[in-house]
């Protein structure tokens, strides 16, 4: 099994509020996620060429480099004394969004999405079931009035991932589609991320980016931020899923939340544990960064920020 570092990484940004130390996780990721290739230093801009006329050989030399990953964790009990334990990573603007009508994603005006062949077995959850949850989050985040994003279902029956199949998870070596939700992968998977990711991490999801033959990420669109090329999630199948709102980890649930990042939302909410190790947040939202019960609809501070990154799709 290769190590994560053996991917290719633009930069980093772990939504990490661990169960361990913040300056531990923080010296091991600098390691791990160290970049054999060129350091980012700033955004290449090919003129003022209209990309949507251009073909797709014009950008041959692109290519999908990861940019970070964020993930949810499950709430871990400790004894604290009312201690404000999470912070507010909400950003104004994306650092990456996709690009509508790009010629290197077949000029669509749609966002693809296909669902791996990787299914939990917890508590009798059939392979239909978990397809059901996961279509509904993503329903969920496209019925948004505010937005003029539409998705559309790549369909799939293989194993896909292009981290888990460079890490040595089974998985594909090319994506399908634009966000796909690659399956539910063991604990090892998760260990690799962080060190022992596989208890505290519920599911992640990367976002990779296009770079251009000069080693710096695209913008063909000039909006000032990185082009993405895919996004990919996985659920950790060393927690106790099931398709319900009352017990352990409902998948709908996470795939909402999840799916937020898959879409440019970062977490946002500012956290308190509580002296019997329980966590609250202000506000309660989707986009929260740890697991503390099922919410399957977007909040108003969830569709606010959503609105703020796809109002202009496909204008």
């Amino acid at each position: 099994m290769k190590p994560l570092s053996t991917l290719l990484l633009a930069s980093a940004s772990w939504m990490l509020f661990s169960c361990a130390k913040k300056d531990e996780l923080s010296d091991h990721l600098a390691d791990a996620l160290s970049s054999p290739g060129k350091q980012v230093s700033g955004v290449n801009k090919p003129g003022d060429l209209d990309y949507t006329v251009m073909p797709a050989s014009a950008f041959s030399k692109h290519h999908p480099v990861l940019l970070k990953a964020e993930y949810m964790r499950c709430q871990k009990r400790g004894n604290n004394d009312n201690a404000t334990i999470l912070y507010n990573d909400k950003k104004t603007k994306p650092d990456a969004e996709f690009v509508t009508r790009d010629p290197r994603r077949g000029g669509r005006r749609v966002i693809t999405y296909a669902i791996g062949n990787a299914y939990t077995r917890d508590f009798g959850v059939s392979k239909q079931a978990v397809n059901n949850a996961i279509d509904r989050a993503m329903n969920n985040w496209s019925e948004s009035s505010c937005s003029r994003l539409i998705f559309k279902k790549v369909t799939n029956e293989e194993s896909i991932g292009y981290v888990a199949s460079q890490i040595g998870f089974g998985g594909w070596p090319t994506n399908i589609a634009d966000l796909q939700h690659a399956g539910f992968l063991p604990r090892g998977f998760f260990d690799a991320l962080t060190p022992d990711g596989g208890s505290f991490v519920l599911a992640v999801t990367f976002t990779f980016v296009y770079f251009g033959d000069d080693g710096l990420p695209t913008d063909i669109d000039h909006n000032g931020v990185n082009d993405v090329a895919f996004r990919e999630t996985y659920y950790n199948d060393n927690f106790n899923w099931r398709n319900s709102q009352n017990t352990d980890y409902d998948i709908e649930s996470v795939a909402l939340h999840e799916t937020g990042h898959a879409l440019g939302l970062s977490h946002f909410g500012t956290g308190y544990q509580l002296r019997n190790g329980d966590i609250r947040f202000r506000p309660r939202a989707v986009m929260n960064a740890v697991y503390v019960g099922s919410m399957r609809h977007l909040q108003r501070e969830d569709k606010s920020f959503q609105c703020s990154i796809w109002n202009d799709w496909n204008q």
